[in-house]
């Protein structure tokens, strides 16, 4: 007899739409509702709506959607400013929306900083390149920089005037 494989959750529970309750269904271990997740800068509010709790999949839903949008009111969302300038784990070189090619140090003739922000009008991915072999080390990596925060400084006024 073959030892039972640990079951997967399904592609069904892994689906996630925006701020929706996220379905899981996981039979090996008698899990069946919906989890709720709220992220927000001060920390996350999660919490989840089993289908024998709320007598069903329909109400555990409703449930799960009525805790969501009473969440969402209560905890601020983050601005775009912040959330652009957020600093992530996996980030090397320190600044958000600013990266090294190649990111191990290595010195090759096309080796560049590259700064990164979004067109406010059209909400366009834009970037710069500022070549190594042009400016040296460190001053591609200030122009990088200077770009990156005339981009967040042109953010935040824009935000004050609306």
């Amino acid at each position: 007899m073959k030892p039972k494989r640990r079951q997967r959750p399904t592609a069904h529970s892994l689906r996630h739409a925006g701020n929706q309750p996220l379905r899981v269904d996981r039979p090996g271990r008698r899990t069946h509702g919906y989890r709720a997740t709220v992220l927000r800068s001060n920390g996350s509010a999660v919490k989840f709506f089993s289908d024998s709790v709320y007598a069903g999949r329909r109400q555990a839903l409703c449930a799960a959607k009525r805790w969501l949008s009473m969440k969402e009111n209560d905890i601020p969302r983050r601005t775009r400013v912040e959330l652009m300038s957020y600093r992530r784990r996996n980030n090397r070189t320190g600044t958000s929306g600013v990266i090294r090619w190649p990111a191990d140090g290595r010195v090759v003739s096309d080796a560049y900083w590259r700064a990164f922000w979004i067109d406010s009008p059209n909400d366009r991915r834009r970037s710069k390149r500022f070549s190594i072999a042009t400016h040296g080390e460190q001053g591609a990596r200030t122009k990088a920089l200077t770009v990156r925060r005339r981009f967040l400084k042109s953010l935040t006024t824009e935000a004050s005037i609306r």
